[in-house]
């Protein structure tokens, strides 16, 4: 998968999250990152769109190359298609915001090598063993976050 290079493909990861307006993934969405439409077989895992396929489905697009991330999560598989990717690219002024758990983030940074990670965490976490390709490959960047400071 090729990213123009007026674009970026951001992951935003981590265990501190806010609902607030001024929050990292709303802030990036109002500066012209698009977020793709996720795919689920069962339930939804976040606040991003979702379009509900058959664990057949899953499957099939998983044999055909053309499932960017996913992961199984309570009985069900979620995750973003590579064509999902595309369409959010190609609709975006600046680039494309996955806002997904550690191995979602590692997974796309594999598969796209000029993937940003960001994972918000607290000082005193540490990294997911998850994210630790993505930091030896230079695609990491944590962002310590005060959670006590509102």
């Amino acid at each position: 998968m090729q990213i123009p290079h007026d674009k970026k493909l951001v992951c935003l990861t981590g265990t501190n999250w806010s609902g607030h307006r001024d929050a990292p993934r709303r802030l990036l969405v109002k500066d012209g990152f698009q977020r793709p439409t996720w795919f689920t077989t069962g339930r939804r895992f976040n606040d991003a769109r979702y379009e509900i396929i058959s664990e057949t489905e899953f499957h099939l697009h998983n044999a055909e190359n053309r499932v960017l991330a996913h992961i199984h999560y309570s009985g069900s598989y979620l995750g973003i298609l590579k064509e999902e990717i595309e369409l959010a690219l190609d609709n975006s002024e600046r680039g494309v915001l996955i806002v997904c758990p550690q191995e979602i983030a590692e997974q796309t940074a594999e598969a796209v090598p000029s993937t940003i990670v960001f994972t918000l965490k607290s000082r005193e976490m540490q990294l997911s063993p998850h994210l630790e390709r993505a930091q030896q490959r230079g695609q990491l960047h944590r962002v310590d976050v005060d959670v006590s400071i509102p």
